[in-house]
C-alpha cells in the first residue's frame, strides 16, 4: 500500500537514509513520494527500469533500477522452441546472460562520479568473469546444466533443483533424488 511505503520510507529518511530500495510494488511508489518530498533522498527501483515505468514525477529521485530482464528468458525459450532444441531446464538470469542488470542513472547520472561508475563496471566485469562470486540461499549449487528427470528437475550430477533453481528444496524432495546427490551438500 502506497501510504505504508510513504511512512516507512519517511522513517528511514528521518534516520538519515539517503538511498532507499523499496521492493514491494505500490509500496515503492509511496517510498518514491517520500524521497521526492524530502528533497534529499533517492530511490533504487526494482524489476524494471523505473524511469520508464514510474510516473515522470519521480525521475528526479530515481538513482537507478535493479533489473530482472525476464524478456531474455522469453527470447531464449522462443528461440530454442523454433530451433527445436527446447528443454525445460530452468533459466537462471545472470549478468553474463543479461537476465539481470542495473539500469542507467538517467537524470541522476551527474551525481554519480566517474570513479564510482568505473567501480560498478569493474564489479560487473568481475562477477561475470567469476572473480567475484555472488551467492545467496537461492543460488543453485549444481554447476552442470539442469535436465529433467521424472517429476524432479535435476542437474546432470543428480542434485535436485526446482523451477527457480533452488537446490534441495522441499518441492524437489517430493520425489526422491537420484542416489548420487552428494554434489548437493
Amino acid at each position: 500500500d502506497i501510504n505504508k511505503g510513504l511512512t516507512t520510507a519517511q522513517a528511514f529518511i528521518d534516520q538519515g537514509a539517503d538511498v532507499i530500495l523499496p521492493v514491494a510494488g505500490q509500496v515503492g511508489e509511496g517510498a518514491a513520494r517520500a524521497a521526492l518530498d524530502s528533497g534529499t533522498a533517492s530511490i533504487i527501483w526494482v524489476d524494471s527500469d523505473g524511469y520508464d515505468t514510474l510516473s515522470p514525477d519521480f525521475r528526479p529521485v530515481l538513482l537507478t533500477s535493479v533489473l530482472k530482464n525476464t524478456g531474455s528468458a522469453v527470447v531464449e525459450i522462443v528461440k530454442t522452441s523454433i530451433d527445436d532444441t527446447f528443454d525445460n531446464a530452468p533459466f537462471i538470469g545472470t549478468l553474463e546472460n543479461g537476465g539481470v542488470g542495473i539500469a542507467p542513472f538517467h537524470d541522476l547520472a551527474p551525481r554519480v562520479s566517474a570513479e564510482l561508475s568505473a567501480e560498478i563496471d569493474q564489479l560487473r566485469s568481475d562477477i561475470v568473469a567469476g572473480t567475484i562470486v555472488v551467492t545467496s540461499p537461492s543460488t543453485p549449487r549444481c554447476a552442470a546444466r539442469p535436465r529433467r528427470l521424472s517429476s524432479v528437475t535435476t542437474c546432470s550430477d543428480g542434485c535436485p533443483t526446482w523451477r527457480n533453481g533452488s537446490p534441495c528444496s522441499a518441492r524437489a524432495r517430493r520425489t526422491p533424488p537420484p542416489p548420487s546427490s552428494s554434489a548437493c551438500s
